[in-house]
């Protein structure tokens, strides 16, 4: 029986335990030897287990981190869309294999809860040569896989190879997201890893091409998840995984479930739980009435349009991820008028984004007052937004030389987005609040490959378009979109490209924050494009789960998770 004790300012919580009974309270391999494999439509209990001693009192930060002094236990189900597509994390794409794999795999770095900083995972710490080409990375001593094997700079470094070198003789599969990432594998001139080697067991040598500050923020990726080398020797590890992770694998049942158990020999705090079970239920419609009937314990992909029935029942409760995207109007400053500063700052203030929202999007979604979401590091707080306001816009237009107005295209493609679930609706609602300050702007609809054909040339006039991060960092969003592919915004803003290369040539954190929150001030002030919308999705969970934290990503862990069966809420006391 573990123990957890982690103090804070907190809420106090009274737990009061009840005894445990059903599928809640074994252990993953107690339950299969019973041979229940609950079907995804009937009503199971899931209560606390029965280490939880009655009138043991908690502490908890009510929607943040569970912070428990007592021993935990139980099962825990998540309701997930679809059948993992595997369980390697390095050849899989697919979000249900990501968050498998996540309890199971551990990265050697972390990205900080609520935001995107990176912090320690497997490598305790980092640092980088005088000349920013080769990474040490210092690996964490004590931890073990779940195989028993040693967790050490060797077995980083075969993970490493395994990834880059075709020739490894484990190099099976696509790697798409290493390739994507570094640029190509072993031999690819575009590649931006070089070399590999250890110093001890302790210390791992990532050595690049050239400098690129990013790799920390890349290498916390699900992909990135380090595997037994003994494992994957055997050549099975998609569907027997081994990890350093908090729980382990036990079993798979394709179609139906991925069942999980705590790894007793863990090198961190926790897990709280006993098991972890990912029940596919591909329907939308069924995987909310096993949250309702408690068969499922949480949910991460509800379509948004859940959010209502989640808030309004008593025994949910709704959470909601910070975004990683940006859904933007983007303007072509080499199409006259569009260059013009005064015409771009007249089309931000005729836009009201806020009714666009209200009208077309999804609940939870938010204006986007600039081009990072809020959570990804230099989204700068000091922006003031352009507000809506059409007489402001018409003045500005007038002071233009463009009192009548003038004629534009607005583009959109045949295709639906989180960044723009409604695309007709709103381009004409855009061409609407256009026109109502002079500017008509004409509504043309492309075919997905003709529009980015278009787009990437630079025929486009206006035009809606979105972005989703492949990794959390500021240069994910900026570099791709207005460096690589500037000709859809007109001329290269050679400043803004500059310094973007410069915060890839600085170590320093701080000053890369400093850079990319110039970078959003640079890009809010210049308008290549106007910000419209940072698309959130839902997390939702019985009210009696605690510690459960929305990712940015989208892939929550488990191990800090708690179910309380039930509490009374005291006075906030500070201490």
């Amino acid at each position: 029986m573990k123990r957890k004790a982690v103090s804070d300012a907190v809420l106090f919580v009274t737990l009061v335990a009840m005894a445990a009974v059903g599928p809640g309270s074994g252990t993953a391999r107690d339950v299969l030897a019973d041979a229940r494999i609950v079907p995804h439509h009937a009503s199971t209990a899931a209560p606390l287990d029965a280490k939880f001693a009655p009138g043991v009192a908690l502490q908890a930060r009510v929607g943040k981190r569970a912070d428990v002094e007592a021993s935990g236990g139980g099962s825990f189900s998540v309701g997930i869309l679809a059948n993992p597509a595997g369980l390697d994390p390095a050849v899989v794409w697919d979000t249900s294999s990501h968050l498998v794999t996540s309890q199971i795999y551990e990265t050697l770095v972390n990205v900080e809860e609520g935001g995107s900083t990176p912090v320690p995972g497997l490598a305790e710490s980092w640092s980088v040569s005088p000349d920013g080409l080769t990474w040490t990375f210092n690996v964490r001593g004590g931890v073990t896989f779940h195989d028993g094997s040693s967790f050490n700079a060797a077995a980083v470094a075969y993970n490493l190879d395994r990834w880059w070198d075709p020739a490894h003789p484990f190099h099976v599969g696509s790697f798409e997201y290493f390739s994507t990432l570094f640029g190509g594998f072993k031999g690819d001139s575009s590649c931006r890893l070089s070399a590999i080697s250890t110093i001890g067991t302790t210390q791992v040598l990532m050595t690049l091409t050239e400098p690129f500050s990013p790799l920390p923020s890349m290498l916390a990726m699900p992909a990135f998840g380090i595997a037994s080398p003994t494992a994957i020797q055997t050549g099975s590890l998609g569907t027997a995984p081994v990890g350093t992770g908090p729980f382990e694998f036990v079993v798979w049942v394709a179609g139906a479930l991925v069942v999980l158990e705590d790894y007793p020999g863990y090198w961190g705090n926790g897990p709280h739980l006993d098991s972890l079970v990912f029940q596919v239920i591909p329907d939308d419609d069924d995987r909310f009435d096993a949250l309702q009937g408690n068969t499922v314990q949480s949910v991460g992909d509800l379509p948004p349009s859940f959010s209502a029935q989640v808030a309004s029942d008593p025994n949910l409760k709704r959470l909601w991820r910070d975004s990683n995207t940006v859904g933007y109007l983007g303007m072509n400053r080499s199409h006259a008028p569009l260059g013009d500063p005064l015409v771009q700052q007249a089309i931000a203030h005729a836009i009201n984004r806020q009714a666009l929202l209200d009208e077309f999007y999804a609940a939870g979604d938010q204006v986007a007052d600039q081009f990072l979401p809020p959570a990804v590091f230099g989204y700068d707080p000091s922006i003031v937004d352009y507000s809506y306001d059409p007489i402001l816009a018409g003045s500005l237009l007038t002071l233009a030389g463009y009192p009548a107005g003038f004629a534009t295209t607005l583009s959109y493609r045949d295709v639906f987005r989180a960044y723009l679930p409604n695309p007709a609706e709103t381009a004409a609602a855009i061409s609407d609040d256009l026109l109502a300050v002079g500017i008509e702007a004409t509504v043309m609809l492309y075919e997905s490959g003709e529009f980015i054909d278009k787009y990437v040339a630079g025929e486009l006039d206006l035009f809606l378009i979105g972005w989703t991060q492949d990794y959390a960092h500021p240069d994910d969003y900026f570099r791709p979109i207005l460096c690589d592919s500037y000709l859809g915004y007109g001329p290269k803003d050679d400043e803004l490209c500059s310094q973007l290369e410069v915060a890839l040539e600085e170590m320093d954190f701080e000053e890369q924050l400093s850079i990319y929150q110039w970078a959003s001030r640079r890009v809010h002030d210049t308008l290549p494009l106007l910000p419209i919308v940072h698309p959130r999705s839902l997390l939702a969970m019985r009210d009696t789960v605690f510690g459960l934290l929305p990712s940015i990503g989208g892939n929550e862990l488990f191990k800090d998770v708690w179910i309380a069966t039930s509490w009374t809420y005291l006075p906030l006391v500070a201490r």
